[in-house]
């Protein structure tokens, strides 16, 4: 897509007023017309024209298919598209937000400062404020706290991949002289069928092969999406939805 007209989809750059998707196209699609089920149920065909029916509806198949797949492409630049430009708007609206002054507002009038009225603005104002700071304290310690948790998580997934690859290597070998013991009792005349029985073959699903379940990631803590220290957001790509079991096949 870099190479193309849609380039600026993938882009880095912020989407310019310029920047336009290639133009979407349509298909003509003539009235729906009742069937001819039944009538063409009833009719006799030669295999030559069976085949040449068959023939006819796959490209018929393969022509609407292609449609639908041109359609959907362009239906994902479009969510593409308008996914960007929300995501500028939205900085853009962030950007624009004035901080506060820490000024107490009135109505423009001069005041005494120690009046009763300005007082309790002054008192409301000020817990307003060591309540913010409580706040963010609060989130710095989650996320230290996420962070401690996730580098613990990531030491017992280590663990737990070195151990698993370990198994798989047991499991390996216990087959592996398995096979050679029944291959041994074949050759003194054994009934295989009877040491079988008496010899299971190692299973991957054994306990003492199978492969060990690891523990979900943790979780991001959701911040407010209109504070400037938010540290996590949902944002949807969070890669924290569970262990990686990869290797546990």
């Amino acid at each position: 897509m870099r190479s193309t007209d849609a380039a600026f989809l993938v882009g880095e750059s912020p989407i310019k007023s310029s920047a336009q998707l290639p133009e979407f196209s349509t298909v003509e699609i003539s009235p729906i017309k009742p069937t001819q089920k039944r009538k063409e149920a009833e009719a006799i065909y030669s295999r030559e024209e069976l085949l040449e029916l068959l023939e006819y509806r796959q490209a018929e198949v393969d022509r609407w298919k292609g449609v639908t797949i041109k359609l959907q492409s362009q239906l994902v630049m479009q969510r593409v598209y308008c996914g960007r430009l929300r995501r500028q708007l939205q900085a853009k609206e962030q950007k624009g937000k004035k901080k506060e002054s820490g000024m107490l507002k009135g109505n423009g009038l001069g005041r005494v400062v120690t009046t009763a009225e300005l007082m309790e603005a002054a008192r409301i104002d000020d817990e307003a404020a060591r309540e913010k700071v409580k706040e963010k304290e609060a989130r710095v310690k989650r996320k230290e706290d996420y962070e401690r948790e996730v580098k613990i998580w990531e030491k017992h997934e280590e663990e737990r991949k070195r151990l698993n690859e370990e198994r798989d290597k047991e499991w390996k070998k216990a087959k592996t002289e398995w096979e050679n013991a029944k291959a041994a009792a074949k050759r003194q005349g054994q009934k295989v069928k009877d040491w079988t029985a008496s010899n299971p073959m190692p299973k991957k699903s054994d306990d003492a092969y199978c492969a060990l379940k690891g523990d979900p990631r943790p979780k991001k803590v959701v911040a407010p999406i209109d504070d400037d220290d938010a540290w996590a957001t949902d944002d949807g790509d969070d890669e924290g939805d569970g262990a990686d079991n990869s290797d546990d096949e």
